[in-house]
């Protein structure tokens, strides 16, 4: 009888990760995971635990004005939009009214 409670017992601890069993495992090789892989972000030596940390500081670093997109976004597309739209209105215009 008390070899089948103390089977029981390590059954129950087997099976909810107590004392191995794969969840316990899992947690295991988790931990050890994390302390043995440090990234750090390409070309410099500042460590990160996600990509979001990873990619502010790579946006720190990259600090610079791109004219190009700021001539896009601030003229060429107000100037197409605006003359795409009113090229429709005199397309419109022409076909109502001749």
């Amino acid at each position: 009888m008390l070899e089948r409670e103390t089977h029981q017992e390590k059954a129950y601890q087997l099976k909810n990760g107590l004392i191995g069993g794969i969840k316990f495992l899992r947690m295991r090789m988790k931990k050890e995971r994390k302390k043995t892989k440090i990234r750090m972000v390409p070309g410099t030596n500042v460590p990160y635990e996600n990509w979001m940390q990873g990619w502010i500081v790579t946006n720190q670093l990259k600090r610079r004005i791109d004219w190009f997109n700021v001539f896009v976004w601030l003229v060429f597309i107000p100037v197409f939009t605006f003359f795409s739209w009113y090229g429709i209105y005199k397309l419109v215009m022409w076909m109502l009214y001749g």
